[in-house]
């Protein structure tokens, strides 16, 4: 039996992968995928190091 949280998780990594091109996604893509599935940017952010996609575009400096 799958648990909600995992299902929740299985469609933000696909909607990661989908906003996502060459391996590369936009911070403000993972805020609003973050927004969009009601999580923290906490959780986008460590399936995104899950999935092994880089963050660029970051809204604080931190990744360019």
């Amino acid at each position: 039996m799958v648990e909600q949280g995992q299902v929740e998780e299985e469609e933000i990594k696909k909607a990661l992968l989908e906003a996502s091109e060459n391996g590369r996604i936009r911070c403000p893509q993972c805020l609003e995928i973050a927004r969009r599935f009601q999580v923290k940017g906490t959780v986008v952010g460590r399936l995104c190091n899950e999935l092994k996609l880089k963050i660029c575009g970051c809204q604080l400096g931190c990744f360019k």
